[in-house]
C-alpha cells in the first residue's frame, strides 16, 4: 500500500501480504440480525438479505418527491457517522460486512439505493437500471438525506461521506452542487475506486451514440444492443489484464467469492438509454466544479494499484492511475489530501483479498482525520 500524505509531505509504502479469505467480520456468539438502535432503525426483510445471510436494516424514505430504499446500521453512542454512496448497478446492501466491520469501531454506517438500483428500483416500478427521473437527482438525493442526517445529528458527532466508484462521481456533485452547500457541512470525504473520466470530445461521442440508439429503440429501453457498446469498448478491456478470466467481473477482485456474489442479477445488470445519457453528460462537467468548500476539509483517496478503471480505456501507453491525477487536479488546493494505493488489489479494495487491512485504514482516518499517514 502507497500512502501519500500531502499536508504532512510524506510518502510510505506498506504492503499486506496475507491473503486469506476474510470471512466474517462478525463477533462470535453474537446474533446476526442488526441493531434497531438509531433514527432508521426499522427492520425490513428483503431477497438481498436472503442472499447476504442476514437480515438487512432499512426502511423506504422520502426524498425530493419519491422514495428510495435506505440502510442503516447505526451503534447506540457513535464516535462518527459515515453516509456511502455506492457504485453503478450494484446496491448498497454489499456495504454491510464494511458497515459492521466500523461498527465494531463505534461508527455509525448509512447507504441508500439509488434511483435504477437495488429495492429503489422496485420501488419506483421501473426496470432495475432504469428510473423516470434525469441522472443529476442521484447527487440530488444523496445531498438531501446527508442534510437530512446532518440535521439530526446537529453536530454531535463528525460526519463523513464515502463514494465508491460512480459513486465517487456522485459524490463530488453532491459535495459541489448550490455552492458547495454539503461540502461545507461534512467533516471529509472518502473518494474509493475513482474511475477515468474521459475528456470533452469522447464523451461527446458516446452521448451521439446514446442519442442515435435512444431514437431508434426509446430513451427508456434497455436492451443488450447499446450496453454491448460500453461492455465491448470499456468492460472488455480491463478483463484483459486479468486473464484466465473466471467471470465477467474478475476486474472487481481477486476474491473469486466476492466476484460471484456481484454475478447475480442485482449487480451488473444493464442500465438505460435515459441513465447513460444523464451519467456522460455529468461526466463532462465534474472537472470543471468547484470543490473549494473541501479545501479545508480532509479527502481521503483509496484505490487498488491493479484497478483497471482508473486507467484511460484504449490506451495502453497512458498513466495507469489517470483519475487519480484528475482527482487531485480538482482537489489542487484541498490542505489534506491522503492517497492510499493498495499493492494488488482491484477496483474494490474493501472487497479484495485484505479487505480488514482497508477496513482498518478507514477506521484510522475517520477517528483521527487530522493525524499524518505515519500514524495510520
Amino acid at each position: 500500500m502507497v500512502l501519500h500524505d500531502r499536508k504532512f509531505g510524506t510518502t510510505h509504502t506498506q504492503y499486506h501480504p496475507s491473503e486469506a479469505k476474510y470471512a466474517s467480520l462478525l463477533p462470535s456468539g453474537t446474533s446476526q440480525k442488526m441493531s434497531t438502535d438509531g433514527p432508521l432503525g426499522t427492520s425490513s426483510g428483503s431477497k438481498f438479505g436472503a442472499r447476504f445471510g442476514f437480515e438487512t436494516e432499512g426502511r423506504y424514505v422520502k426524498v425530493n418527491g419519491h422514495e428510495v430504499f435506505q440502510y442503516s446500521w447505526p451503534v447506540a453512542s457513535p464516535k462518527a457517522i459515515l453516509y456511502v454512496a455506492h457504485g453503478n448497478t450494484e446496491h448498497a446492501a454489499r456495504y454491510r460486512i464494511l458497515a459492521k466491520f466500523l461498527n465494531e469501531h463505534g461508527i455509525s454506517v448509512y447507504a441508500h439505493d439509488h434511483l435504477g438500483h437495488g429495492k429503489t428500483a422496485e420501488r419506483e416500478g421501473c426496470p432495475l437500471g432504469d428510473t423516470a427521473y434525469e441522472w443529476i437527482q442521484i447527487p440530488k438525493d444523496l445531498q438531501a438525506l446527508c442534510f437530512e442526517m446532518l440535521d439530526q445529528n446537529a453536530g454531535r458527532v463528525p460526519f463523513y461521506l464515502m463514494g465508491h466508484s460512480v459513486g465517487t462521481l456522485i459524490s463530488q456533485k453532491a459535495v459541489q452542487m448550490d455552492n458547495g452547500a454539503l461540502g461545507k457541512r461534512i467533516d471529509g470525504l472518502i473518494l474509493s475506486g475513482p474511475v477515468f473520466r474521459p475528456g470533452f470530445v469522447v464523451s461527446c461521442v458516446f452521448l451521439s451514440l446514446v442519442g442515435v440508439f435512444g431514437a431508434l429503440l426509446g430513451r427508456h429501453s434497455i436492451t443488450k444492443w447499446h450496453n454491448t457498446i460500453e461492455r465491448t469498448a470499456v468492460f472488455n478491456e480491463f478483463q484483459g489484464h486479468f486473464k484466465p478470466n473466471k467471470t465477467d467481473f474478475d476486474w472487481l477482485s481477486r476474491d473469486i467469492a466476492e466476484v460471484q456474489e456481484y454475478s447475480d442479477e442485482n449487480c451488473g445488470h444493464n442500465m438505460s438509454i435515459h441513465y447513460w445519457a444523464g451519467y456522460f453528460r455529468n461526466l463532462m462537467s465534474v472537472s470543471k466544479d468547484d470543490f473549494s468548500s473541501m479545501d479545508k476539509k480532509p479527502v481521503l483517496v483509496c484505490l487498488g494499484s491493479e484497478d483497471p478503471l482508473a486507467k484511460e480505456p484504449m490506451a495502453p501507453f497512458g498513466p495507469k492511475w489517470k483519475a487519480l491525477y484528475q482527482l487531485m487536479g480538482e482537489f489542487k488546493n484541498c490542505e489534506d489530501l491522503r492517497i492510499l494505493i493498495h499493492a494488488f488489489a482491484r477496483h474494490e479494495p474493501h472487497n479484495d483479498m485484505g479487505k480488514k487491512n482497508v477496513f482498518q485504514n478507514y477506521v484510522d482516518w475517520i477517528l483521527s482525520p487530522k493525524f499524518p499517514l505515519s500514524k495510520l
